[in-house]
């Protein structure tokens, strides 16, 4: 390596310490309060943990929802195959079939709340409702 292209990268050296100073001591101040002000050494360790955590409490929570809302669908088929039963066992004796529209009416009206499904059920397809009492001795 020649003289003249060593003085050539020391000076340009020197000009960028000189005028980019501060850029090496933030630098420095920031390893230095990282080292010595940063009680929890594992923070990304921790933070890590509290999302795996959190991720497993969400995914426990929808697990549940999902099983709630297979159990109310199979509630919701049983009520319709027993309702559509009653209905064509009703019209079979009156010498008549159930139609379509009847039949998605129906679907509609059990995804009803039960107070209103047991009363809209009555009033269109003209059910009786009876009310069971279970009797302890």
């Amino acid at each position: 390596m020649n003289w003249l292209i060593a003085k050539q990268i020391l000076q340009k050296t020197w000009f960028y310490i000189k005028n980019y100073w501060w850029v090496g001591a933030l630098i420095a101040l920031g390893f230095v309060l990282h080292k010595f002000f940063l009680f929890d050494k594992d923070v990304f360790k921790s933070l890590y943990e509290e999302k795996v955590k959190q991720s497993d409490k969400e995914q426990k929570i929808l697990k549940e929802s999902h099983e709630k809302e297979l159990k109310e669908l199979q509630r919701v088929e049983e009520e319709h195959k027993i309702v559509v039963e009653a209905l064509e066992k009703a019209r079979s004796e009156e010498g008549a079939e159930i139609k379509k529209n009847e039949k998605k009416r129906i679907k509609e009206i059990i995804t009803m709340p039960e107070e209103d499904r047991v009363k809209a059920l009555a009033d269109e397809f003209g059910l009786e409702i009876v009310e069971i009492k279970n009797e302890t001795n």
